[in-house]
């Protein structure tokens, strides 16, 4: 990127102010989440409680959201900057964190599965599995459309993960002064913010189902408070920027009759 002589902390000071005003409830709203997180690994964790007093699956899963909660942050810092490509990489592994901690839940037998697991090059299950079963155990009406739409999502995120060409080239290559130019460094454009905007959702939801998850299996009721309320408006703030995204950039698949 050309900073026609300022540092590159300097360029992603200005992009952050750029940014702010198009990102601001994202940002909001991804802090509530990593915060409510925070409240619910204190709840889940007690110092004092012996090691070999914690269930498998309490190991398994509190181990799973702190890296979660860690990735939500990163994931907004990058976007928040100028960098949506690498923001949209990061919550597809989120993606993939979150199904399998609602996955194994509270059941000890997965999570020693998932310890066992010893394959370097393959993941504990694959994710278009792990999406069906937990659209299944979630019983809800329709888990097979479920399935499809939230398998879509992680294909799409997973553009940026992989560095898809078809996706790249639409993120690297800008028009500049009639000029197609291609730049490193942080990014502003309209099609940087439709992505930051799309991880950012998608993080915020993904955060409503893996705390509540959490909440489920390891939080004992007594103990839960306003916890419920505090998920559902993490998740209806995610569904308000979804609604706010549709007629700002359209619904119009990217890449029609090739996926």
């Amino acid at each position: 990127m050309d900073f026609k002589g300022e540092s590159l902390g300097q360029a992603e000071l200005q992009a952050m102010d750029t940014l702010d005003p198009q990102l601001r409830d994202h940002a909001l709203l991804t802090e509530q989440a990593f915060n409510l997180t925070g409240e619910v690994l204190g709840l889940g964790w007690l110092p004092e409680t012996p090691l070999r007093e914690v269930s498998q699956s309490r190991k398994v899963l509190t181990a799973l959201l702190v890296r979660f909660s860690n990735d939500l942050r990163s994931a907004a810092l990058l976007a928040l900057r100028g960098y949506p490509i690498q923001a949209v990489a990061l919550v597809a592994s989120m993606y993939e964190v979150a199904y399998a901690i609602v996955y194994i839940g509270a059941d000890d037998s997965l999570a020693q599965k998932w310890i066992d697991h010893n394959d370097p090059i393959r993941p504990f299950r694959k994710i278009k599995d792990l999406t069906r079963e937990v659209w299944k155990r979630l019983d809800v009406t329709n888990a097979d459309g479920q399935t499809k739409a939230q398998y879509r999502v992680y294909q799409q995120l997973c553009w940026a993960k992989h560095a898809n060409p078809l996706f790249q080239t639409q993120q690297t290559y800008q028009l500049h002064d009639g000029n197609v130019v291609a730049r490193n460094g942080p990014d502003t454009s309209d099609s940087a913010i439709r992505a930051a905007w799309f991880a950012l959702e998608h993080a915020a939801r993904l955060s409503s189902l893996a705390v509540a998850a959490y909440v489920e299996s390891h939080i004992p009721a007594d103990q839960r408070g306003d916890l419920k309320n505090k998920i559902e408006m993490i998740g209806a703030g995610s569904q308000e920027l979804a609604r706010k995204a549709a007629p700002r950039f359209g619904t119009e698949d990217p890449f029609p009759g090739k996926w």
